[in-house]
């Protein structure tokens, strides 16, 4: 069943309305609104959940880049901190990027350690932009290669040793 909407325009009561209706009419945040279950007559402005379905903005708000991240070449906005009831912001942990073990890789086994690097390098940039289960895989990914390159590093030898 439709809400049926009254205005008070003039001083004189105006309606019933339809939301459609509403929207094809011009109101301000000052039009007197009333339906039922409001206690008394209220401002447009008074009323988020219906001001935002009958305001027009002909201009877009100011585009903020900080605020908005891209992922699979769509804009969306950055994920938002919660803030606990003292204040304090709830973040996820921060992972260990493995970026010291990852360079220590690069003494055994070059190729492989070089992916290590790169992933180790993305946990920080990742965690930063809020992508925080992103930054951990990553982490992963970076301890996974840094030790496939030690492992490599000590096993290529022994194997070319063992075929020469």
């Amino acid at each position: 069943m439709d809400t049926k909407y009254y205005l008070a325009v003039n001083n004189k009561q105006e309606g019933p309305y339809n939301l459609q209706q509403l929207r094809d009419m011009n109101l301000d945040a000052n039009t007197l609104v009333w339906y039922d279950g409001l206690d008394e007559w209220k401002k447009l402005s008074n009323l988020p959940i219906l001001s935002s379905q009958l305001t027009k903005t002909e201009t877009p708000p100011p585009f903020d880049e900080e605020k908005y991240i891209i992922e699979n070449n769509t804009v969306v906005p950055m994920p938002t901190q919660e803030v606990n009831p003292f204040g304090y912001i709830n973040k996820k942990a921060k992972p260990n990027n493995y970026l010291a073990e990852a360079i220590f890789s690069l003494l055994f086994c070059c190729p492989i350690a070089l992916i290590a690097v790169y992933k180790s390098l993305q946990v920080n940039k990742l965690y930063n932009k809020g992508l925080h289960d992103e930054a951990k895989h990553a982490a992963k990914q970076a301890r996974n290669f840094a030790l496939l390159a030690v492992a490599a590093g000590f096993i290529i030898p022994i194997i070319s040793i063992l075929l020469s």
